[in-house]
């Protein structure tokens, strides 16, 4: 029974909450278009099924007056795939994207360590659904950078 649950804890959650009532979820997905963003995350790690995969967490915040600002896109690339060419064009995009932003994948093992040099760059993205997956394309580098120390 609800009676019996303790909710004291919840007292300060609820003084410092705010009701939104501007009709948008922060969970809610940004729409398909055209952002400015800057690099919250970018790191390598394991996908559900083992394989590489190089993560990114963008936080848009632009163009200037977008209801979109400050709600966050996610990209993940899993670098793996039973066709060779395939494998290499996803390679070949992952470098891409990250010598854009001015960092140099040379090797699979910078893959370990480079990708946190994107964290505080700013970008030009542009998020795209088609076929009900998700992708999010860096366009290029926007500046100034973003300290990744001081947060949002």
């Amino acid at each position: 029974m609800s009676d019996d649950i303790n909710l004291s804890g919840l007292s300060g959650a609820f003084a410092a909450s705010k009701v939104d009532l501007d009709g948008r979820s922060s969970n809610e997905e940004p729409p398909d278009g055209e952002y400015e963003a800057t690099i919250e995350k970018s790191y390598l790690r394991l996908s559900s099924t083992g394989k590489p995969m190089v993560s990114w967490q963008f936080r848009i915040d632009g163009p200037q007056g977008s209801p979109q600002i400050g709600r966050c896109l996610f990209r993940h690339d899993v670098l793996a795939s039973t066709d060779a060419a395939t494998l290499a064009d996803k390679v070949g995009r992952l470098r891409t994207d990250f010598h854009r932003l001015g960092v140099g994948i040379e090797t699979e093992q910078d893959l370990k360590t480079k990708p946190a040099e994107a964290v505080g760059k700013r970008a030009a993205v542009k998020k795209r659904t088609k076929g009900g997956f998700v992708d999010v394309f860096i366009n290029g580098v926007l500046g100034p950078e973003i300290d990744p120390s001081c947060g949002f």
